[in-house]
């Protein structure tokens, strides 16, 4: 493993963190936390230096409890105020979860001006709430998805907006939460983000028990409705393979077209699975023909999309996890054109991919960076019975780590 004091040579950090929020064995896996664990922020100072910023919590570091059972933090925002906005779901030992919001001042202590202790919880029926991401709008405003299972045998997009005090907005389908259904079986909700409009925009997988899931992305006018001018109905579902396809991860472009990042199962392996979205839900057919596209880092194994991220030039930028042929997996980047093609120069093909350890390395989160440095983090797991938090950065073209011979018609990265 690389210095734990900063990016290596290579562009890799690495932190020990005995915290494992979760490890998908199968892309189309529906992992709704079974272990729940304590919700850690680590907040970094200098993206330069990722050293842990002292200001915050003293140490850098703060853990909040939701309830007497166990809490888990699964997506984190920054408002504009810089103060830091998570999103999870906590357990509270009777038998069903629910949505857990939490915001922390600049100096890591909670924020008593959101619902007065700095974090709420929220319900959408009597069974369990998973929540999944989180977006500050433009006014402030906070959204979050997950997904909601009453119990019935089928779940569903579970979306809430709360107002800067922490309190539930009433504009916003007078509840200040939604939820919707894509089919008569599981629809889990994943990825958030917001258009410079204000509406709201989420993805995740519809599965309606035939065997078969599809990438679903909803669209929600500013009252909550559902959008009709996307799709006519406000929702879309995408196939890419005759498989599984799910849905991860959504960001939108400076023209209000949208990305989607996730994971296709032809039955015989798993792909990368991006798609572009014109502003009407129609698939952008000047991204690679149909508006979708799906690679392989691996010639054999199976490969993960999880996030998606967009550069100062609309270059979409994907992270996930590879198959590295050793029964292993490793870190994955790809970056697109605004043609669906590989962003490839001389010096770079247009992905890369990196290993920590002889383990598992699984991506799962992306950034990109003022300079339009790209930043992922997963987990890193060597098979020694703990696992470490992970993080690499790659330069703008994604041409800090070489060809290591990856799969798909260009390649990995080098190894750590």
């Amino acid at each position: 493993m690389n210095s734990r004091n900063g990016f290596s040579d290579n562009g890799e950090f690495a932190t020990s963190i005995n915290f494992l929020i979760r490890v998908p064995t199968k892309a189309f896996a529906f992992i709704l936390i079974s272990t729940l664990l304590t919700l850690l922020i680590v907040t970094i100072h200098a993206p330069d230096a990722l050293s842990l910023d002292t200001s915050f919590s003293d140490d850098g570091k703060v853990t909040v409890s939701f309830s007497a059972g166990n809490d888990v933090g699964s997506g984190i925002a920054v408002q504009s105020d810089d103060k830091i906005v998570v999103v999870g779901t906590s357990d509270n030992k009777s038998g069903r979860s629910e949505f857990a919001v939490a915001r922390f001042n600049v100096d890591g202590s909670l924020d008593p001006r959101f619902n007065f202790t700095g974090k709420v919880i929220v319900s959408f029926s009597g069974g369990n709430d998973v929540g999944s991401g989180i977006a500050v709008q433009p006014n402030g405003k906070i959204v979050v998805v997950g997904t909601s299972d009453d119990g019935s045998g089928s779940s569903e997009f579970a979306v809430a907006r709360f107002n800067i005090d922490g309190s539930l907005d009433p504009s916003f389908n007078v509840t200040g939460k939604v939820t919707v259904s894509f089919s008569g079986g599981n629809d889990v909700g994943s990825g958030i983000a917001v258009q410079p409009d204000d509406k709201i925009v989420v993805v995740g997988t519809s599965d309606d028990g035939s065997g078969i899931s599809e990438l679903a992305v909803a669209r929600f006018n500013v009252d909550g409705s559902l959008d009709p001018a996307f799709n006519g109905i406000g929702k879309v579902t995408t196939s890419f393979t005759a498989g599984y396809d799910v849905g991860s991860g959504i960001a939108v472009l400076s023209d209000s077209k949208i990305a989607v990042v996730g994971t296709s199962d032809d039955f015989t392996t798993t792909w990368f699975a991006v798609a572009r979205y014109n502003v009407d839900g129609s698939l952008d057919s000047s991204f690679l023909f149909d508006g979708t596209v799906i690679t392989k880092f691996s010639f054999a194994g199976d490969d993960m999309g999880s996030g998606v991220a967009i550069q100062s030039d609309d270059k979409i930028v994907v992270v996930g996890s590879a198959d590295d042929e050793n029964d292993a997996l490793k870190f994955a980047v790809a970056r697109f054109n605004a043609d669906g093609s590989f962003a490839a120069n001389p010096s770079s093909t247009g992905k890369v991919s990196v290993k920590f350890s002889s383990g598992d390395d699984v991506g799962s989160g992306i950034a990109i960076q003022s300079d339009d440095k790209i930043v992922v983090v997963g987990t890193s797991d060597d098979g020694s019975g703990s696992s470490d938090f992970a993080v690499a950065r790659y330069l703008p073209d994604l041409a800090s780590i070489r060809d290591d011979g990856g799969g798909g018609g260009g390649g990995g990265g080098g190894s750590g």
